[in-house]
């Protein structure tokens, strides 16, 4: 390994740490209502009830936040999580978060050829880490999750694993907010070049998740169709 590579790869992995040691001192954000929809789950609850998520949030975090949109098979592994006190359960969160991270980075260096081992590509990833994956680490959201995802789907399609890709495709939806759009336009993409297999795979996949969370939680949708 030359000079200039071992020097970018060493600042690489003290700078990335560094990053996510500050972003958990933030005090976090998002957590707390995602812990606390697990926590709701696993009492039997609906976690879409803010009336019965609230106090959970408070209870761990000690503060208000934000009501819960998640999809239910992002609850489910939630409450994996909330099954340990709230600190043990935000420290697994973190280091879940930075293993992830790099290894969509992995998953994207099998994808595209660009940049250049080296150097040149441990810059480019401690850039995106402090613009992209730092942010994320200090909000405690799931965007490294939703990347990782992504980088997934991609590879599926590379290797031609249609059913598979369908699958992530349909699990990449527990954020629909911000997943639904983009994945409506690759289904779209794929049906017109005659790629039917992945839509039909998320479609089933979807079907069964969402069955499951009728089953285990029925009418857990209500909620969400209250006003305000």
């Amino acid at each position: 390994i030359s000079k200039p590579d071992f020097v970018m790869l060493s600042l690489l992995i003290v700078v990335s740490i560094s990053l996510a040691v500050l972003a958990y001192s933030f005090g976090g954000v998002d957590f707390g209502v995602y812990y606390a929809a697990g926590k709701v789950f696993l009492r039997g609850g609906n976690p879409y009830d803010y009336s019965q998520l609230a106090g959970e949030i408070v209870s761990s975090t000690g503060k208000t936040n934000n009501p819960y949109y998640y999809a239910p098979w992002f609850t489910w592994m939630m409450s994996l999580l909330a099954i340990f006190p709230y600190k043990a359960a935000r420290v697994t969160w973190a280091l879940f978060n930075f293993g992830l991270w790099f290894w969509s980075l992995f998953n994207l260096s099998r994808l595209i050829a660009w940049p250049l081992p080296g150097w040149r590509r441990w810059g480019i990833y401690l850039f995106v880490t402090f613009v992209f994956a730092w942010a994320t680490w200090g909000s405690e959201q799931v965007g490294v999750l939703i990347f990782f995802i992504l980088t997934l789907v991609m590879l599926s399609y590379e290797k031609g694993k249609w059913l598979s890709m369908g699958v992530w495709m349909a699990l990449l939806l527990f954020k629909p907010n911000i997943t639904t759009i983009p994945l409506l336009a690759l289904s779209l993409w794929l049906l017109l070049r005659r790629g039917w297999l992945p839509v039909v795979s998320m479609s089933a996949m979807l079907l069964v998740m969402v069955s499951i969370s009728l089953l285990i939680s029925p009418g857990w949708y209500l909620e969400l169709l209250k006003p305000d």
